[in-house]
């Protein structure tokens, strides 16, 4: 397997280049913003994208642990049991082609999804994938069909490291990078994630569809309804990079 970075025009990562900056926002999960807590506990998570998407979980047994102090010393939520997770329900549908930005901590080594999309009859919509090795993936469905990708290359990342996922996509290819590098593409995974007449789809941060729950820490989310330009993602991920302390 071939590691490649691609160079673009670097954003500002910590001063002027804002995640509303580029165009089709449809999610943004900062977790130093739009908390709400249930004493020690994340009971939602408000969307800053001005899309309205926001996360939640009623159930006070499901609840992340908030973390002043977190990933790279910023608030973070901390999902620890194998039934925390925080939940956008019903009434969103990932688009056909997009990009998405996770930076997270895992605890551990196993099979785990930190965020993903399901529905009644299968996966549906997009998620990330950490794997018992250290390795990384991808799956896309449309609530019938659904594809998943992983690198095969084992310790990608290791334990308690803080990582930033980027996901890119449309109806018919795939690609993941790792931390600014590709780890992952392929142009013949034809599944359409905004496809399909599901109504009950789920957006999850902690598992997807109740199985392969994560653990550690989520910082940051973020979601646009459309691929962006090399330079517009080499922005985001410096972005991104700065606040988590992240070396790219």
């Amino acid at each position: 397997m071939t590691l490649s970075r691609r160079r673009g025009i670097r954003g500002v990562g910590g001063g002027g280049f804002l995640p509303t900056d580029l165009g089709n926002l449809e999610l943004w999960l900062d977790a130093e913003k739009g908390i709400t807590l249930n004493g020690a506990d994340v009971s939602a998570w408000a969307d800053q994208s001005g899309s309205g998407n926001d996360f939640d979980q009623t159930t006070d047994s499901k609840q992340p642990l908030f973390v002043a102090s977190g990933i790279n010393g910023r608030n973070s939520i901390e999902i620890n049991t194998d039934t925390d997770e925080l939940l956008r329900s019903n009434d969103y549908f990932t688009p056909s082609t997009g990009h998405a930005f996770l930076v997270c901590q895992p605890d551990g080594l196993a099979f785990e999804i930190p965020f993903g999309g399901t529905s009644s009859t299968g996966q549906k919509g997009i998620s990330f994938k950490l794997r018992n090795d250290g390795d990384v993936g991808l799956a896309k469905g449309d609530g019938t069909s659904d594809i998943f990708r992983q690198t095969s290359a084992a310790n990608l990342y290791a334990i308690d490291e803080t990582i930033l996922l980027t996901y890119k996509w449309t109806a018919t290819n795939t690609n993941l990078r790792l931390n600014g590098l590709e780890v992952l593409a392929d142009d013949s995974d034809a599944v359409d994630p905004g496809g399909g007449s599901e109504s009950d789809e789920d957006f999850e941060i902690g598992a997807a569809n109740n199985i392969e729950h994560y653990t550690g820490q989520v910082l940051e989310i973020l979601l646009y309804g459309s691929n962006l330009s090399t330079a517009e993602e080499a922005s985001v991920e410096s972005y991104l990079a700065a606040r988590a302390g992240i070396t790219l």
